[in-house]
């Protein structure tokens, strides 16, 4: 029963390496067959660690929705029924946000842009992978105000102009980026490219890093490969992403988190919390929220 199981696993395997080939995606078998050996051979082709980290994600979200956009997003079902809206929305007044030009970090397939849209003047998207914004204008070609999209490398937003957006928001995305120093200078683009405007950007918390390793271990071998870092590290030598090398923010960490986006220049800085949309093994959502004033 297991050799047979296992030969179906092999051949399944290779069923997916042979599609990604032929759609011309062999950095993603190589990467997939060795995150290590990826990692040492971009060092040597001279990618600084903060390039190495972005090349591998960009690697894995362009081959994973090169086979299936829907996939990259986990619990897909129970993140359309969540009320996302309710908290990305909560410092903005809703009658006051219809003129007003809206952009989603890490848009994926475009699920929240046609969700927000009927708030804004119209809703952009942004994601480091180019299959993922293919897909999302696909998603999006029935809204009456049709976005603009950007494809990014991870660390930056630079091919977006400066004081464009009077809001930014994320969802299920800046979690799964555990380099603080990439974090942060993606708030710092945040910052540069809202006009007068606000942030509200979606991440995961619980109590403490212990708390979350019991909680792991509480549900056996369905999150168990699943390893994250705090909110001041930089784990530059993370060899999975999207969920397998997470960042959480902990009771010790907030006030960190709250005081790094204030030095950048945001005012009001707050947090605050939701139930996950799924079982998780971390306690909350965590929204953080932040305005830029002129």
């Amino acid at each position: 029963m297991l050799d047979s199981r296992h030969a179906a696993s092999n051949l399944s395997k290779a069923f997916t390496a042979t599609r990604l080939l032929l759609k011309g995606r062999p950095d993603y078998v190589i990467y997939k067959a060795s995150p290590r050996l990826f990692q040492i051979a971009l060092a040597m082709l001279g990618y600084a660690a903060d390039e190495r980290y972005s090349r591998m994600q960009k690697t894995f979200y362009e081959g994973l929705a090169t086979l299936s956009p829907e996939s990259v997003v986990g619990f897909f079902d129970a993140h359309e029924e969540f009320p996302y809206e309710d908290f990305l929305l909560r410092n903005a007044p809703r009658d006051g946000i219809t003129t007003k030009l809206a952009l989603d970090f890490g848009c994926g397939m475009g699920r929240m842009i046609k969700r927000m849209s009927p708030y804004f003047q119209r809703v952009d998207g942004v994601d480091i992978a180019k299959p993922n914004i293919e897909a999302a204008k696909k998603y999006t070609d029935s809204l009456p105000r049709r976005p603009l999209f950007y494809v990014n490398n991870g660390r930056d937003l630079s091919d977006i102009p400066s004081a464009a957006y009077q809001f930014v928001y994320s969802t299920i995305a800046m979690q799964h980026i555990p380099v603080h120093s990439i974090r942060m200078n993606l708030f710092r683009e945040f910052h540069r490219i809202l006009g007068e405007g606000q942030i509200a950007i979606q991440m995961v918390y619980s109590a403490s890093s212990e708390r979350a390793r019991i909680r792991q271990k509480d549900f056996g071998d369905r999150f168990r490969n699943i390893t994250f870092s705090e909110w001041e590290d930089d784990f530059y030598e993370a060899k999975s992403t999207n969920g397998a090398n997470d960042v959480i923010i902990t009771d010790r960490t907030v006030p960190k988190a709250i005081s790094d986006i204030a030095r950048l220049g945001f005012r009001d800085v707050e947090v605050a919390f939701s139930e996950p949309p799924h079982e998780t093994i971390y306690d909350k959502w965590i929204y953080i929220y932040g305005r830029k004033r002129s």
